[in-house]
C-alpha cells in the first residue's frame, strides 16, 4: 500500500508542468525600522501615505490643522521669551554677586551657585534657540 501511494505521487509530479511562482502566506518585517516624528503637535487634517508605501526623505506625510500649528508656534515663541528673560535675570544676578564677592561682601559659595544658575540658563537658551 505504501509503495503504490509513492508511485502515484511521483507520476502526478512528472506529468504536471513546473511553475516558478509560489504563493506564501505570512508577515514581513523591515530590515531597519524608521521612526516618524512630527515637529509640532496638532490634529491631523490629511495623511498622504499608506502603510508599506515607499517615501523619501523630506516628503510630506501628513498635514495638521492650521489653527493647531499657529497655536504651537505661539507657545514656542512664548517659551523662548521666558527662557531669554530667565537668562537676563541670571546674568544680572551673577554680575551683581561677582561685584559683591570682589568686595568680600558675599561668600564664594553664593557666587558659585549664581554662576551655576547662569550657566544652566545659557545652556537652556542655546538649546531653545
Amino acid at each position: 500500500m505504501k509503495s503504490s501511494l509513492i508511485a502515484i505521487g511521483l507520476t502526478g509530479a512528472l506529468l504536471s508542468t513546473s511553475s516558478l511562482a509560489v504563493d506564501l502566506i505570512g508577515h514581513t518585517k523591515s530590515k531597519s525600522m524608521v521612526s516618524v516624528v512630527s515637529e509640532v503637535s496638532g490634529m491631523v487634517e490629511s495623511a498622504d501615505f499608506e502603510t508599506g508605501s515607499i517615501v523619501s526623505v523630506g516628503s510630506v506625510l501628513a498635514e495638521i490643522k492650521a489653527q493647531d500649528f499657529e497655536l504651537e508656534i505661539s507657545k514656542q515663541k512664548a517659551n523662548l521669551a521666558l527662557v531669554k528673560a530667565d537668562l537676563t535675570i541670571k546674568q544680572s544676578l551673577y554680575n551683581r554677586y561677582n561685584e559683591l564677592r570682589n568686595k568680600n561682601s558675599l561668600s564664594q559659595n553664593e557666587l558659585d551657585i549664581a554662576a551655576a544658575d547662569f550657566d544652566a540658563a545659557k545652556r537652556r537658551w542655546r538649546w531653545h534657540k
